[in-house]
């Protein structure tokens, strides 16, 4: 039988409440993401999981600074996550952090997913986020996402371009659990995703 138990309970650093892997199927080439299929598998791991996809605080994201692949993954993600955020009804808790720990580690191949996990529990504990070291302008695309879904679903603009390597504390109340989702998605179209 499943016990019901609570972080403090048991003490630890992270608990993972859900994961899923899926498969691109059908797409226009070997390396080319699927988006449809990334929302899909990121609305089922919430699903799984019985998380609000505005209790999600924190993506550490598959992010390999590509110009194809980076506006997919934001665009798949905004549209699960954010969707309906009202402008009116938007607190601190409806802010979305969007991280690459790729942009501090590299690519680590099939590591990649680890030092997401990695990162997204220290955002966690320590209610921090980094600067994005590499990052010197926003890619024209991924602007171009957001600021389409903030006018299609009425929402703040979620993200705010930090390019430099600064760590921030992020803001929100510290005594509540932080919810992260952390994407990996494999160059031949298998994606997973655990919150």
């Amino acid at each position: 039988p499943k016990a019901e138990m609570s972080a403090e309970t048991l003490n630890q650093s992270a608990l993972l409440i859900g994961s899923a892997v899926n498969q691109d199927g059908r797409s226009s080439s070997l390396t080319a993401p699927n988006g449809p299929a990334q929302q899909v598998l990121i609305a089922n791991v919430l699903s799984g999981s019985r998380i609000n996809p505005h209790d999600v605080d924190h993506l550490e994201m598959h992010g390999t600074g590509t110009s194809l692949g980076d506006p997919i993954e934001v665009g798949a993600a905004l549209n699960v996550l954010r969707r309906s955020v009202p402008v009116s009804g938007a607190s601190s808790r409806d802010g979305l952090v969007l991280e690459a720990a790729k942009t501090r580690a590299g690519h680590c191949e099939p590591g990649a997913g680890v030092i997401g996990i990695f990162s997204a529990i220290e955002h966690g504990e320590l209610h921090l986020t980094h600067g994005l070291p590499n990052l010197r302008g926003l890619n024209p695309h991924v602007e171009s996402v957001i600021k389409g879904l903030a006018e299609t679903y009425h929402y703040r603009t979620p993200c705010a371009l930090i390019a430099h390597q600064n760590v921030f504390l992020v803001s929100g109340d510290r005594t509540k659990p932080r919810t992260c989702g952390v994407s990996g998605f494999a160059f031949q179209g298998t994606n997973a995703h655990v919150l």
